[in-house]
């Protein structure tokens, strides 16, 4: 029966071969070690807040409103090896934004950005709200936010409407509700998110955006 050992520079070989095997294994397990869930290796991300911006004689958002809304999407979004910065936005251009990667989360008010996705759906939803004499306001808030969800982009989500109002147009309801893009928010980040919407009246959000 032929001897199946290795000698002299058979051994050497398998034994560089081996090693080479054992490097290669070696350095995969400490990659591993260092990556994410995903396999990429963890890196600080940043997180842009699209902070909307109208003109001077618009007349619908709250200003100081609207400083206190992004504090508190800020510190509510805060996260381990996550950074947030803010970038104003134009009223007008906040969809474009969102849907381009610029900014990762804007915000506004149910009608309103109603309004901004189809005019005509707003106009049809004024005027059933109108008619509506004995309309109950948690019940209308629902509908519009399922009105608002329903002319979303597939990329784009929003939160849950919240207990304050941020514009002054009262033909339609104007809870505030955060828009985002579905791919950088995680299930806590919602959970966050329609914490401040639940969480803080007009006041207090006037308040916090006043000592901004």
């Amino acid at each position: 029966m032929r001897s199946l050992a290795f000698g002299g520079a058979g051994k050497t070989r398998l034994s560089a071969a081996l090693l080479g095997v054992c490097a290669a294994s070696c350095l995969a397990a400490c990659g591993y070690q260092n990556a994410n869930p995903a396999g990429l290796p963890a890196q600080d991300r940043e997180f842009v807040i699209g902070t909307p911006v109208v003109a001077p004689d618009h007349g619908q958002v709250d200003d100081d409103l609207v400083a206190g809304l992004q504090i508190s999407y800020s510190d509510a979004l805060e996260q381990d090896r996550r950074f947030i910065t803010a970038q104003s936005v134009p009223y007008d251009e906040r969809f474009e934004a969102l849907r381009s990667g610029k900014i990762h989360l804007t915000f506004g008010c149910l009608g309103e950005l109603v309004d901004e996705l189809d005019a005509h759906k707003g106009r049809l939803m004024r005027k059933l709200y109108a008619e509506d004499e004995d309309r109950d306001p948690a019940e209308w808030r629902n509908i519009m936010h399922g009105t608002l969800t329903s002319l979303l982009p597939g990329d784009i989500d929003a939160s849950d409407a919240g207990i304050a109002e941020g514009c002054k147009d009262d033909s339609l309801p104007q809870a505030i509700v955060a828009l985002y893009d579905k791919s950088v928010v995680d299930r806590g980040d919602r959970l966050a998110l329609n914490q401040v919407a639940g969480g803080v009246s007009a006041e207090m959000l006037r308040e916090r955006g006043q000592g901004s």
